[in-house]
């Protein structure tokens, strides 16, 4: 089976080509597309794009479940040959409605919260509710909708997960604060309750806790297979149920590293070691053990880096 894809801006379909030449099987191609040349060589090249018209009227377009969004809007507006009248030209407000196809497109399916970022993984071992911090999820397949979740051996989660087979994934927003990371990743579900004062929450159809504060989506997942990988296992897991909470941006890896996690202070006398790009802790060493995993958060030494 094969993606429903949405081009804005279509042109001559060469995003129709380029999934071609990559192999990817498309189900359903619909464009957006007013000049009509433009329109008859996308035809004449390929029979099965669905063309939907202007994109004004996009509130008047029935699609299905869309997994892939490609398009360019409009950019004469930003050239010199076009004044530099930037977002006074009509044509480059079109950017906006972009947008705005983008945010509904969210509202209908959460996929597109997926990215390189942090998540809390919550669980349940028959007695207390559980989570921790992850960041490594990817989209896999698309019928049946498959993720692939990587956890640390040494997570308490992950023993939890091998026994009940099922999880909920929750995807954090820019607006996370600290506290909440130290809170889900900064100690053992085996030791301490982490949900425990915790009230931004509710369980789902499989009776697992889903965060609703500080969240804009979450998934219960089912596994399918596990991966040993060395260090972590890799769970398939197939999507039971999902949710978009809000339309607040994912939380990138990046945007934790320069937004939310503490910084060092100024002046503060430099050390000689590494540290957890995870969770901040601060191995004070000239070398670094290959085997060594962080106390706090539980990643492995491929997650620290040299002190600068």
């Amino acid at each position: 089976m094969g993606i429903n894809v949405l081009s804005l801006f279509d042109g001559q379909s060469c995003g129709r080509q380029a999934l071609k030449e990559l192999g990817v099987e498309v189900d359903n191609y619909f464009a957006s597309e007013i000049d009509e040349n433009a329109i008859t060589i996308s035809k004449y090249n390929h029979d099965d794009i669905i063309q939907l018209g202007d994109i004004e009227n996009y509130k008047e377009w029935n699609l299905p479940k869309i997994d892939l969004l490609i398009g360019g809007s409009p950019c004469q507006g930003f050239s010199r040959n076009g004044k530099m009248l930037n977002f006074d030209d009509p044509r480059s407000k079109l950017f906006f409605k972009y947008v705005e196809i983008l945010n509904d497109l969210k509202e209908k399916n959460p996929l597109f919260n997926i990215g390189y970022g942090l998540y809390v993984l919550t669980s349940n071992d028959g007695k207390n509710d559980n989570g921790c911090i992850i960041n490594s999820v990817n989209q896999v397949a698309s019928n049946p909708n498959l993720l692939f979740i990587s956890l640390n051996k040494a997570n308490y989660t992950t023993e939890t997960v091998l026994k009940t087979k099922e999880m909920n994934l929750n995807c954090l927003t820019e607006h996370t604060p600290f506290s909440l990371i130290k809170r889900f990743g900064f100690a053992s579900g085996k030791t301490s309750n982490k949900f425990d004062g915790f009230r931004c929450a509710l369980r789902s159809k499989n009776n697992l806790v889903y965060l609703t504060r500080y969240t804009n989506s979450f998934f219960s997942l089912k596994v399918k297979d596990v991966l040993d990988l060395g260090s972590h296992y890799g769970f398939i897991c197939e999507i039971v149920e999902s949710k978009t909470l809000s339309n607040e941006n994912s939380l990138s890896y990046d945007y934790y590293q320069k937004h939310i996690k503490p910084q060092k202070p100024r002046g503060e006398t430099k050390k000689v070691g590494w540290i957890c790009k995870i969770c901040g802790y601060i191995y004070e060493g000239e070398i670094l053990p290959a085997d060594f995993i962080c106390p706090l958060c539980k990643h492995p030494a491929s997650d620290f880096e040299k002190l600068k």
